[in-house]
């Protein structure tokens, strides 16, 4: 593993697909969600075909895999993607993450703050909430798409690839998509912007696990994930 994040810390560097292999006598292949989603739309989803693609994950976190010549781009570190570490700059500061403001549990958490007595059961029912006019939720999801549609725009304008397809349980949302598009125009090259497409997750919540069947046929084959 080349990096572990916080919630198993320690796990850095640990060989755990050697480990699994051969504890098990099979080959053994080890892959983040975020990448698993990658290939899995690169595979069956809505990036097949594509030789330039980028796939972004909104959910709990947010993160993006990157294709480039119809390959996983994973770049030195082999962690390339953390999207949800942009800046939004607010006066003379840095400002909050892109995670910070426009992730399930920070939309959640801003509506919440904004308006306690409407005690959102979670991050679906403040997208419910905006769309019937409460102010407070409109408020925070109209933060989180510019936030959004800024930070696709920026990766779009530094690689400009065939399609952006956006997935997890906020970013595969019909408002979402349709943000990031209406707004192309002013957050990214114009040219660019022009011949892009703009999909949602056709794969939803098993684009990891298509990943993940892709790696096994890949191992199963002898090629390298």
């Amino acid at each position: 593993m080349a990096w572990a994040a916080e919630s198993i810390a320690g796990w850095d560097g640990l060989p755990l697909a050697r480990m699994a292999s051969e504890a098990v006598g099979v080959p053994f292949a080890v892959e983040f969600d975020g990448y698993g989603a990658t290939l899995g739309e690169l595979w069956q989803g809505c990036a097949r075909g594509y030789q330039d693609a980028v796939i972004v994950i909104i959910g709990t976190g947010i993160g993006a895999g990157f294709v480039h010549n119809g390959q996983l781009f994973r770049g030195r570190s082999g962690v390339a993607g953390g999207i949800g570490w942009f800046r939004c700059p607010r006066g003379d500061t840095l400002g909050p993450k892109l995670e910070e403001l426009a992730a399930g549990p920070a939309i959640l958490a801003a509506a919440r703050e904004l308006n306690p007595a409407a005690a959102y059961p979670d991050t679906e029912a403040v997208f419910s909430a905006a769309q019937r006019g409460d102010r407070a939720a409109a408020s925070v999801v109209q933060r989180a798409l510019l936030a959004l549609s800024a930070g696709i725009g920026s990766v779009v304008a530094l690689l400009a690839p065939e399609i952006v397809v956006l997935g997890g349980s906020v970013g595969a949302r019909a408002d979402v998509v349709d943000a990031v598009r209406r707004h192309l125009g002013g957050t990214t090259q114009p040219f660019t912007a022009r011949s892009i497409r703009v999909e949602s997750s056709v794969l939803g919540s098993l684009s990891s696990l298509y990943g993940a069947a892709y790696l096994a046929l890949q191992l199963a084959s002898g090629k390298e994930p």
